[in-house]
């Protein structure tokens, strides 16, 4: 799948495949949004202007419905 210059939204994306996937994403120069129960102090490396970080618990209703209200939703592309 060619992800350059796509807005990619990933959820679990603090740790492990989410992260893998998260990390190639933006290797392959896509925009990332991470979105995540906990993004306090919550940083790599390779984060740049392409990475956001987002706060989404999916165990919790009213953590879902605050995030459907977000604007950046409608920038994503995959």
């Amino acid at each position: 799948m060619i992800v350059q210059d796509k807005c990619v939204l990933i959820t679990g994306s603090n740790r492990g495949i989410g992260l893998a996937f998260a990390k190639e994403a933006h290797r392959l120069g896509a925009r990332v949004i991470m979105a995540m129960r906990n993004t306090d102090g919550f940083t790599q490396d390779w984060f740049d202007e392409r990475v956001q970080l987002i706060q989404l618990d999916m165990s919790c209703a009213e953590s879902i419905n605050q995030f459907m209200q977000n604007s950046v939703l409608a920038q994503v592309d995959i």
